[in-house]
C-alpha cells in the first residue's frame, strides 16, 4: 500500500487514463497521466476514473455523476448503519424483484462465484455493493470490483473488509465503456446483471473494451438474459416486443449472444444460470418472503428437469455466457 492515498501497488500497477490509455502516477492525494494532462481524484483509496466525455447511457447516470461528486467532496466514509441502509434500498436492484419487502437485517446474499477463473485476477463488471466482488474473493481470486456510484463502492469496501479481510477485492470507479486498465492485464472478467441493462450498440463496445484487458487464453463469465426465456417472453409481450430504452433489460436470442460474444472475445459457450426470472437461485429461499419460495422451487423444478430434458434449457430466463479469448 501507498500510506498517503492506500492505493494498491498491484492495481496501480494495471490502471490507465480511461481517455488517452496513458499510465498513471500518484501526486499527492490524486492520479495524473504520465505527460501531466489528466487529473483523477482518489477517495478513500478508490481510483475514480471517469472521463469527463462520458455520454450517459440514461437520464440516472448524470444523477449518478452528481452524486459522485457530492461524496468526493463531502463526507468519504460510510457507517455500519450505512451500509446496511443502502443495501436494503439496493437489493431488489441487485438480487431480482424476489427481494421485494425484503429486510435482511444484516445477512447479506452472498452468492457462489464460478470456479473457472483457478484464484487469478477477476474483473468484477458494475459489482455495487459487492456481493459478485466478495463472492469471488472467497473463492480465493483476486478481485477488482468497478460500478459507476462512489456510495456503492464505499459500502463494498467496507462489507468486503468485514467478510473477506484475509482477500479483499480493490474498488475502482470507472464506466465499462472506458476500461481503465492496461491492454491483456487481467485472467478474467466477471458480471451478473448489468450488462443487459446497455444500448446493444454500447454492450458491442463493452464486449471490446472486455476482451482487450483479457490476458490471451482466459475467460470471460457474463450473465445476460434469454428472449426465450419463459418469464422474459412474458416481458416483452407486456411491452410490446420492443428493444426497450434508457436502463431496460435487453432480451437477446441464445444464437445471436453466441455470435456476438464470438465476435468480440472468442470461442463462447452458454449455460443455463436460472429459470423464472433473471436471479432465481435456491441459495435465495431462506431470504425471501415465504409467499414467493414457490417460484424458486419451481424452478429449481425445471432446472433439475432440464437434465433429463436438455430442450428445456432454451427456455432458462438468465444464461451464463462464457468466452474464451483467442
Amino acid at each position: 500500500m501507498f500510506a498517503h492515498n492506500l492505493i494498491n501497488s498491484r492495481l496501480l500497477d494495471i490502471l490507465r487514463c480511461p481517455s488517452s490509455g496513458l499510465p498513471l502516477k500518484i501526486e499527492g492525494d490524486s492520479l495524473i497521466t504520465i505527460d501531466g494532462s489528466k487529473r483523477y481524484p482518489v477517495v478513500a483509496g478508490i481510483p475514480c476514473l471517469m472521463p469527463d466525455s462520458a455520454e450517459p447511457t440514461h437520464s440516472g447516470y448524470t444523477v449518478v455523476v452528481d452524486e459522485n461528486q457530492k461524496q468526493m467532496h463531502g463526507c468519504k466514509s460510510v457507517t455500519e448503519k450505512d451500509v446496511a441502509d443502502y443495501i436494503d434500498a439496493m437489493i431488489v436492484p441487485t438480487c431480482g424483484n424476489l427481494f421485494r419487502n425484503t429486510h435482511l437485517n444484516g445477512v447479506y446474499p452472498i452468492p457462489e462465484f464460478p470456479e473457472v477463473f483457478g484464484g487469478g485476477s477477476v474483473l468484477d463488471i458494475g459489482c455495487n455493493w459487492g456481493r459478485w466482488s466478495i463472492a469471488g474473493a472467497k473463492a480465493g481470486n483476486s478481485v477488482i470490483g468497478i460500478d459507476i456510484h462512489l456510495k456503492s463502492l464505499l459500502c463494498a469496501q467496507w462489507l468486503s473488509r468485514r467478510l473477506t479481510p484475509e482477500n479483499e477485492p480493490l474498488f475502482v470507479l470507472a464506466d465499462a465503456r472506458y476500461m481503465p486498465f492496461a491492454s491483456e492485464s487481467l485472467d478474467g472478467v466477471f458480471s451478473y446483471g448489468v450488462i443487459q441493462h446497455f444500448s446493444r450498440e454500447n454492450v458491442g463496445v463493452i464486449l471490446s473494451e472486455v476482451s482487450r484487458i483479457m490476458k490471451p487464453h482466459t475467460k470471460s463469465v457474463i450473465q445476460m438474459p434469454n428472449r426465450a426465456g419463459i418469464r422474459s417472453a412474458m416481458i416483452l409481450a407486456r411491452r410490446g416486443f420492443s428493444d426497450g430504452s434508457a436502463f431496460d433489460v435487453r432480451y437477446y436470442s441464445i444464437l445471436d449472444l453466441v455470435k456476438l460474444f464470438e465476435n468480440r472475445i472468442g470461442k463462447t459457450e452458454w449455460d443455463i444460470d436460472c429459470f423464472l426470472g433473471l436471479d432465481v437461485h435456491a441459495r435465495d429461499r431462506g431470504l425471501v418472503s415465504p409467499s414467493k419460495r414457490w417460484i424458486i422451487d419451481l424452478a429449481e423444478t425445471l432446472r433439475s428437469a432440464s437434465k433429463t430434458l436438455p430442450f428445456i434449457r432454451n427456455f432458462s430466463d438468465s444464461v451464463f455466457v462464457t468466452s474464451t479469448k483467442s
